[in-house]
């Protein structure tokens, strides 16, 4: 076995189906990219407030938090088949 700090983790991916016709425009999608991202970063700093109140040495870091965020807003922007009228289903980059 190695030894050291080696990070290891766990992403679990859940697909669903965009609703139909689910459009946003960037700011609204931004807006809501924000608020969903304080949020969990929200949790995510009561559950290591919770393991510090019972002794627990693994609370979340710097990385925890910056995949938590990733994740988030993601939650976000896959809810959307158009995102200023770029259809979000298709591969490639937006248009400038």
């Amino acid at each position: 076995m190695k030894k050291g700090g080696y990070v290891q983790g766990t992403v679990i991916l859940v697909c669903v189906s965009a609703r139909t016709g689910s459009t946003a425009t960037r700011t609204r999608s931004w807006q809501e990219v924000k608020v969903e991202v304080a949020e969990q970063i929200d949790t995510m700093a009561g559950l290591n407030q919770t393991s510090r109140d019972m002794d627990a040495s693994r609370t979340s870091r710097g990385r925890d938090l910056q995949m938590a965020g990733y994740a988030a807003a993601l939650r976000v922007l896959t809810k959307y088949t158009t995102i200023d009228g770029v259809d979000m289903t298709k591969g490639g980059a937006a248009p400038e």
